[in-house]
């Protein structure tokens, strides 16, 4: 640490201690200073940054209180809230609080039940400091670091907050298992040395035995117990068992007085069967009495020292001088750092193994093979490594190395002796494997196994491939079956990245040629929620859709229901590129098309080459209680929308039409027409009320589009029976609209139909679209509403930008022309529209100011035609 830190870690103990003088008396100040001095002393300076001074200097002085009074070997444990009222100073966590004899292990233990309970721990502070107490356990000072008096004692001081508990059982479940924690640690450093002295034991008994095993096997077992006690095993726990027959069966019962460490006896213990060897199917049981000397496990108990793991297992058969199995001496602990980075060509049992494998795979020693496959065995975890028979070794490491050639995922089981654990080694290209790949891996392997628990390892280095090494427990008295093809394949399936899948699939819809410009413009262009919402498969489709814009057709569009949703929710996706249409032009389309938007999900797409694309897509439920059957309207609902967004249709209510009453864009073009010639006759309903008429009633919109085209069609030719029919239903239908004002407007509909003699509505340009405009010629004497005096002949024109009424009061005579236009400079174009159409001398009579019929003398004639007004 620089002095500048260091300066300034001073200065604050100094201002908590001067706090702490305040609060104390003068002769429990003096020993208090230099406990706050060791407290702080090895504190991140962040930590104390971000505390005020009086909550540290009450964190500390909690802690003082707390152990100021104890005797050797007696923990002293507190967990609480503290709340500044009660405690003098406050955090938002909870804290543990712990002062007894410094040992191995306190830490790590600690830290390790943080993690198994789920609970974070945002501050550890564990000094150790040297205290000299009286007879009745109070100290009486507090050594300065580095001094000896020959009567101190070594105390470790443990502050750790974790994530607030604010139930009074948590807090006390919490105690509990700190308790226990620290009886474990207390146990297994209390029996370290009796433990080790106890191998040695049974390394002199087994190596003055003869015993019925092949002396290389002997020979390599005492050498491998010789290296677990070198400081490469941290015992746990130790119990001696004997191998008798109870009711025709084999078990294994405690010889009483043998544990040491976790394993020690309690009361319950006493002449107890071993439960684990009791729950082992009986074929497993027979292996007991087989005769080889080491059994190298894991053990179902998760240690709760040094490391969250399954203990290690080492059991050591006992034979009597006839040769027979008559017992076990077991050993639980954990292997050290050491056993993990050493060569396995240095460990007894593993280096014959080893041997065992370079020998049957052949390789020559200098070629890459050989070296390849000596990486493997040198990187191969050591638990599994100890446990694998010679065959099972060679058979996973070759399937590794070829694992490693195909650059593939790769997957090994293996279930261990007694049935309790399956071990699963994965394999994943390194570029693939992330935190959610590892999860979901693990999901189908606690599937297909029916896990109990799991725990996991992962190894990242310099190799292609990651590893991943899962512990499964499983029930040993329930035989686990499953298909190691199947799993590889849904673990493959779930390693695949979105883009893989996007590849695959563009290979399977559109070839490999085109997939791979495809996936050149498209693969890295989806934006991250894009891959969160939609499959790869879906991806392709929209980029088809991306791929048919061009300028003659900007936006793409495609309206479905999901099939995991219900029968109402509707999607419409919107696809367009350069700027994206605002959501405030897009939403009253919709709105107005008789749809509810309930969300939008806009994305960007950006091509490798630099083009930008957007999709927007919808959910939208049917605002009127419309039932839309999305294959029947799909089309007409997209090419209206296509065609109010390009200004060939207004956005009014009349497209509501298109869902109501599955009407195509030019039949609710031909509606609204209607409709404006209404207006124009005074009649006395809005637009608005006419829309809503004609969408309540959606059958009779049918129907009297059918009728004028049964009138009007080209192909039909005019059919005076079949419109009288039309004419007929309609009627009927009428009969049973409850609404009067509906009624009135529906038959004015009606009457407009038949009022009307030829229309252009069936006509196309010169490129084969329906043209711009719409105009239909009526006898004015057909519409009964219409008011006097009326013309011979009307012609009416409509368009989004302008509609007009020619009117004609003779066979032979000059008309006028009342206009409406949503520009000043359309005035000429519907006289050019009107004399193009129908109309040979049409001439623009302005529209007054009032209401009413304006008699106007035409030039060229001396006959009056009436032009009405809005």
């Amino acid at each position: 640490m620089s002095q500048a830190k260091e300066h300034e870690r001073q200065h604050i103990i100094k201002r908590i201690m001067a706090v702490a003088a305040e609060r104390l008396s003068p002769e429990e100040a003096e020993p208090v200073k230099e406990f706050a001095l060791q407290y702080y002393a090895a504190a991140a300076l962040e930590d104390l940054h971000d505390r005020a001074i009086d909550d540290l200097c009450g964190a500390m002085l909690a802690h003082w209180r707390l152990g100021r009074r104890r005797r050797p070997g007696q923990p002293l444990i507190q967990v609480y809230n503290p709340h500044f009222e009660q405690h003098g100073w406050q955090s938002t966590h909870t804290v543990v609080e712990v002062v007894t004899d410094d040992m191995p292990f306190l830490v790590d233990s600690l830290g390790m039940l943080c993690v198994r309970l789920g609970l974070t721990a945002h501050l550890v502070i564990h000094p150790v400091i040297q205290v000299v107490r009286d007879a009745g356990g109070r100290i009486k000072q507090v050594l300065p670091r580095g001094i000896r008096s020959g009567k101190e004692l070594t105390e470790a001081v443990l502050h750790f907050e974790v994530d607030r508990q604010t139930d009074d059982q948590a807090l006390a479940t919490l105690h509990t298992h700190v308790e226990q924690v620290l009886n474990d640690v207390g146990l297994v450093v209390e029996d370290w040395a009796p433990m080790r002295d106890k191998i040695m034991e049974i390394i002199s008994l087994v190596e003055a035995q003869v015993l019925p095993v092949p002396q290389e096997e002997k020979q390599e077992s005492l050498a491998f117990l010789r290296w677990m006690e070198n400081h490469h095993f941290t015992f746990i726990g130790f119990r001696a068992y004997d191998l008798v027959e109870e009711g025709g069966q084999d078990v294994l019962r405690l010889v009483a007085g043998s544990g040491l460490g976790i394993l020690r006896e309690t009361g319950a213990d006493s002449g107890r069967a071993s439960q684990s060897f009791a729950h082992i199917p009986a074929p497993l049981r027979k292996l007991a009495r087989q005769r080889t000397l080491l059994i190298i496990t894991k053990s179902t108990a998760v240690s709760t020292v040094h490391r969250p793991v399954h203990l290690d297992y080492i059991g050591i058969k006992r034979y009597n001088d006839a040769g027979e199995v008559i017992g076990e001496w077991r050993f639980l602990g954990l292997y050290g750092s050491a056993a993990y980075s050493a060569r396995p060509n240095d460990i007894p049992i593993l280096r014959r193994k080893v041997e065992f494998v370079m020998e049957k795979a052949g390789f020559a020693v200098a070629g890459h093979d050989h070296k390849a496959l000596q990486h493997i065995l040198e990187t191969f975890p050591r638990d599994e490594m100890f446990q694998f028979t010679g065959d099972e070794l060679f058979d996973v490491a070759m399937g590794i190395l070829q694992v490693r050639e195909r650059h593939r995922l790769g997957l090994f089981l293996r279930r261990d002796l007694f049935g309790r654990f399956v071990t699963a080694l994965v394999y994943v290209p390194r570029d693939h494997y992330d935190t959610r790949l590892r999860r979901r891996i693990q999901e189908i392997l606690m599937q297909a196994l029916e896990g109990q628990a799991c725990e996991f390892n992962i190894q990242l280095s310099e190799s292609p491939l990651a590893r991943v090494h899962f512990i499964i427990r499983t029930r040993p008295d329930k035989p686990v079956s499953y298909d190691e093809t199947e799993l590889r394949a849904l673990m493959t399936e779930a390693m695949m990245s979105w883009q893989d899948g996007l590849l695959n699939m563009l290979y399977g819809q559109v070839g490999e040629a085109r997939a791979t410009q495809l996936y050149d413009r498209y693969g890295e262009a989806f934006p991250h929620a894009y891959h969160d919402d939609y499959s790869p498969r879906t991806a392709v489709h929209d980029i088809l859709r991306l791929e048919s814009i061009d300028d003659t057709r900007p936006l793409a569009m495609h309206l479905y229901r999901p099939p995991e949703t219900g029968d109402e929710l509707l999607r419409f996706k919107v696809f367009g590129r350069d700027g994206a249409m605002p959501l405030s032009d897009i939403m009253p389309m919709l709105e107005r098309m008789g749809l509810r938007v309930l969300s939008a999900r806009p994305y960007e797409i950006e091509t490798r080459q630099g083009e930008c694309y957007w999709i927007t897509e919808f959910d939208m439920l049917p605002a009127f209680g419309v039932d839309v059957e999305v294959l029947e309207v799909k089309d007409i609902f997209q090419d209206a929308f296509a065609r109010v967004c390009s200004g060939d249709m207004e956005n009014d209510g009349f497209n509501r039409l298109v869902l109501a009453a599955a009407l195509n864009w030019r039949e609710v073009v031909l509606l609204r027409a209607m409709c404006k010639y209404l207006l124009q006759t005074r009649m006395p309903f809005s637009q608005a009320y006419m829309e809503n008429a004609l969408a309540s009633h959606p059958a009779i919109a049918r129907q009297l589009v059918a009728l004028f085209a049964a009138r009007f069609a080209p192909a039909a030719q005019p059919d005076k029976e079949r419109g009288t029919q039309w004419v007929g239903t309609i009627t009927e239908a009428l009969d049973q609209v409850a609404n009067l004002d509906e009624d009135r407007i529906l038959r004015n509909f009606l009457s407009l139909i038949q009022a009307m003699l030829r229309s252009n509505y069936y006509q196309a340009d010169d490129s084969g679209n329906p043209k711009p405009y719409l105009s239909f010629k009526l006898d004015p004497r057909e519409l009964p509403t219409l008011p006097e005096p009326r013309p011979m002949f009307e012609i009416f024109v409509y368009s989004p930008r302008v509609e007009g009424v020619h009117l004609r009061g003779g066979l032979v005579a000059r008309g006028g022309l009342r206009w409406s236009d949503r520009r000043e400079d359309f005035r000429t174009e519907i006289l050019g529209l009107m004399k193009a159409q129908m109309v040979k001398n049409a001439v623009i009579v302005p529209v007054g100011a009032k209401g009413g019929f304006v008699p106007k003398r035409l030039p060229g004639g001396d006959d009056l035609t009436p032009c009405r007004r809005k």
